[in-house]
């Protein structure tokens, strides 16, 4: 009863459609095969006339892994692409080919601007995932707001606000009101807005942190702990990076460690403790690589044979 009734009254037509198509030996795909109905009724044909399907993951952090997808992608695929360190069967780590030209930073940026970048989701929650679902993008809401109102008055100067793309909450027009419409902005690309931060408060834990880390951009995680689910093999990251204050989950408590830090942010961003936990989170989260292309054409190479 769940199966929407156009896939079945329509899906002889759809079927002979998707039937057309070239037959591959290799199909790769990130997300097409979530969002477009051809492609995975094509996909799904492909693979019964002994097509190999290997998904890429199109994201990453400490939640890779989980059971976002409750196993989706494994189940239909012979390989998984990860950024992260392979926890299941059909896990293969590749760097991500979003960072192939990506330049790190070499100082920390002295425009002294303090930003936050904002999360939203769907109003309506229409299946299980790892991370907030309808109603409970409030919990993240507020944590940033109680963040915003115990920072000094120094600091709340510099802030900038930088909203997720609207789900349909009007998120924007509400932290206009509470932060002040100066010191909120969707002006620009989110790559620009990151690259003019001097240190970046990323509000989930996904891809926003490790765009960051690509970058050598400052950066410090906060989120509410209960609403994002971690897989245990993941949790020696989520560990080491929590010990060197790289994630926070009381809004006050990072407030405070803003105030001890944000003067001398170079010290602290280059300090031995932060390195370290940096440096495990790209050899286990990120894989960032000088071999991008090279390992991305061998894999390639080998599952053609």
């Amino acid at each position: 009863i769940d199966i929407p009734t156009f896939l079945i009254e329509e899906f002889s037509m759809l079927f002979k459609v998707a039937n057309k198509f070239y037959k591959p030996k290799l199909i790769i795909s990130d997300n097409r095969i979530y969002h477009n109905l051809i492609f995975k009724i094509w996909s799904a044909i492909c693979q019964e006339n002994k097509t190999s399907i290997i998904i890429s993951n199109h994201g990453g952090s400490i939640t890779q892994g989980s059971i976002d997808y409750m196993g989706f992608d494994e189940s239909i695929s012979d390989t998984f692409i990860t950024w992260t360190k392979p926890i299941m069967k059909k896990h293969f780590q590749l760097p991500p080919l979003k960072y192939y030209n990506t330049k790190k930073k070499q100082k920390v940026n002295p425009n002294k601007i303090l930003s936050i970048v904002g999360v939203d989701t769907e109003r309506y929650t229409y299946r299980c995932q790892v991370g907030p679902k309808s109603g409970q993008i409030w919990l993240h809401h507020n944590q940033i707001i109680k963040f915003y109102n115990a920072l000094g008055m120094r600091y709340k100067n510099i802030t900038r606000m930088r909203p997720y793309p609207d789900c349909g909450r009007g998120l924007s027009k509400i932290y206009e009101k509470e932060m002040g419409k100066e010191n909120v902005s969707s002006k620009g690309s989110f790559e620009d807005f990151i690259d003019k931060s001097s240190l970046v408060i990323c509000t989930y834990p996904e891809t926003t942190f490790s765009d960051c880390i690509a970058r050598n951009i400052p950066v410090i995680l906060i989120y509410p702990k209960s609403l994002w689910q971690i897989h245990p093999q993941m949790i020696e990251i989520y560990e080491i990076l929590f010990s060197a204050n790289l994630i926070f989950h009381d809004p006050i408590k990072l407030a405070k460690y803003i105030n001890h830090i944000f003067l001398d942010l170079e010290s602290w961003w280059n300090s031995k403790k932060v390195r370290n936990a940096i440096k495990n989170y790209e050899n286990q989260a990120l894989n960032i690589s000088g071999n991008y292309l090279n390992d991305w054409i061998s894999f390639i190479r080998s599952k053609s044979k």
